[in-house]
């Protein structure tokens, strides 16, 4: 039987044999035909190739800007990216099939040795065969006439190969047998769910990678309560992505926002002051008026007093704002500032309301006196406001006044007066004081000129007078003389001297006779005066 394949159809191929035998004498001869039927093995098979398509996938969640600075009813905006990378991995590569080697001989067991091999060089395993005998690796024996099916698996290292080809020899003769092979993935999670706390959008359904972005932002609060001491809080937005497959999370990524939001704080302090006003009375006693006689005096006593009436008044509250802005990145700048005590608005010196970054505005301020006698016009608190963002954000500080004034008018006084002799040095100091002294006042002598029909008066007004205040009071002291001298020279004068018989001239008579009334009117007006004067 010949060896090459392509002698035979379908694995068969006969040919006849003619034997004559010939009489060479004679030429006589008759012959006998052999017909030799050759077969081989028939191969055939078909190739499945199958791989794993594996997809993996991460997530990367961003946000930018990751921290920012915001004043109380700012929006601090910042934007999410998710970025989603994807990475396939084919792998798991194996080519499956079935191999068929018909022996198409009628009598004779195909004894051959079967092998199958990937034309990129895998050769595949011939796990077994039905309709044949198999002895591994590659011994197949087959009865004529039957078919033995075998199953193969080759592994390959990736899906290059395109044709599977079998290979059978059998007593020299080889036959093939091919298939062209396809390829066919099995796809692990080529589809995932993107979920993310934040985006609208999602969950949406991806099959490649990719990014997405989108804006978000947070608003800084304008309830004071909120910054507390430090005029600060901080808003944190956690926000993560996940990429899951069905019920499975495969990966996860978060990322945090953070707005730091910052307001006024608002400190002052209060000092106070007021002023005590000592308002002095003067009085000085007493008024009197005497009757003397010519030459007569007397001693005439005063008595000054002084009593303070202190008023506390001129209140006044002053010290300074303080506005610190703790925001390190961006100036403040207040609506306005202003300072209430207690129903009192003090004036502040500060023009410009801007408060710099990480910085202080500090302002000086004052109620100026107010006019309440013996009463605090403030109240207990003095609370400065600054303006900012619509809202009130206020600092307070106590009025608290002492016992003692800042300042005085006239604590300590002088008093002056105008009759007393000495060096007064009259002061008083804060209490009431008395001073008493004595004056004398004294009638014109007898026959003094200054009588005018045996009378004269005087009036001596006495002034004491404070000297800061130059407040004043007066005692007045009235003298009324009479000069009885020229009232008893009158009467003599106009009585008759009798005759005295005694050779004694008349009018040395009447001389000595007005002399002694003089001396004894004296005596006697002299003497009424003075029991008048003690109140006799």
């Amino acid at each position: 039987c010949s060896t090459d394949v392509a002698d035979y159809t379908d694995g068969v191929y006969s040919y006849d044999v003619v034997n004559t035998a010939t009489i060479n004498e004679t030429g006589a001869n008759d012959d006998a035909t052999v017909t030799v039927n050759c077969s081989i093995a028939v191969a055939s098979k078909d190739a499945a190739g199958t791989y794993d398509e594996r997809h993996e996938w991460d997530v990367e969640k961003s946000v930018d800007p990751e921290t920012q600075d915001a004043f109380a009813g700012e929006d601090g905006d910042y934007t999410w990216t998710v970025t989603v990378t994807e990475e396939v991995f084919d792998e798991a590569f194996e080519v499956t099939g079935q191999i068929q080697v018909l022996n198409p001989s009628s009598d004779a067991v195909l004894n051959a040795t079967v092998t199958d091999e990937l034309d990129d060089g895998t050769v595949a395993v011939i796990t077994g065969c039905a309709d044949g005998d198999f002895t591994a690796p590659d011994q197949l024996v087959v009865q004529p006439g039957d078919t033995a099916t075998c199953d193969y698996t080759a592994t390959p290292s990736d899906a290059s190969a395109t044709k599977n080809v079998v290979t059978v020899v059998a007593n020299g003769v080889t036959s093939t047998g091919e298939a062209d092979l396809a390829w066919t993935s099995n796809v692990i999670r080529g589809e995932v769910e993107l979920t993310d706390d934040q985006a609208p959008a999602f969950p949406i359904t991806i099959d490649e990678g990719g990014e997405w972005t989108y804006n978000d932002s947070e608003t800084c609060s304008t309830n004071p309560a909120d910054y507390g001491e430090t005029g600060s809080y901080t808003i944190t937005d956690d926000n993560t992505a996940v990429i899951s497959a069905g019920e499975n999370e495969l990966d996860s990524s978060s990322a945090s926002a953070g707005v730091n939001c910052y307001a006024p704080i608002v400190t002052k302090d209060a000092n106070t002051d007021f002023t005590r006003i000592w308002n002095w009375e003067i009085e000085k006693v007493e008024d009197a008026e005497y009757d003397l006689i010519a030459g007569e005096g007397v001693t005439h006593d005063y008595t000054v007093t002084v009593t303070p009436t202190p008023v506390d008044d001129q209140w006044a509250v002053s010290g300074t704002i303080t506005v610190a802005n703790p925001n390190p990145s961006a100036d403040m700048v207040l609506t306005s500032l202003t300072d209430d005590a207690g129903g009192v608005v003090a004036e502040h010196d500060c023009d410009d309301l801007t408060v710099p970054a990480g910085g202080t505005l500090e302002c000086n301020y004052t109620t100026g006196p107010q006019d309440s006698p013996d009463a605090n016009p403030f109240g207990d608190t003095n609370t400065a406001t600054a303006g900012f963002a619509g809202v009130d954000w206020t600092g307070t500080a106590a009025i608290a006044f002492a016992d003692d004034p800042t300042s005085e008018v006239d604590p300590v006084i002088t008093v002056d007066d105008d009759l007393y002799d000495g060096d007064a040095g009259w002061t008083a100091d804060r209490s009431a004081e008395e001073w008493t002294y004595s004056s004398d006042f004294v009638c014109p002598d007898p026959l003094s000129a200054e009588y005018v029909d045996s009378v004269f008066s005087s009036e001596t007004v006495n002034t004491a007078t404070i000297v800061e205040t130059e407040d004043s009071d007066t005692a007045t002291v009235t003298l009324n003389c009479t000069d009885v001298a020229v009232e008893s020279v009158v009467i003599a004068a106009a009585a008759p001297l009798p005759a005295t018989g005694m050779g004694i001239p008349v009018n040395l008579l009447a001389s000595v006779a007005l002399a002694m009334v003089t001396v004894g009117l004296g005596m006697r007006f002299s003497a009424r005066n003075r029991r008048e004067t003690m109140g006799v």
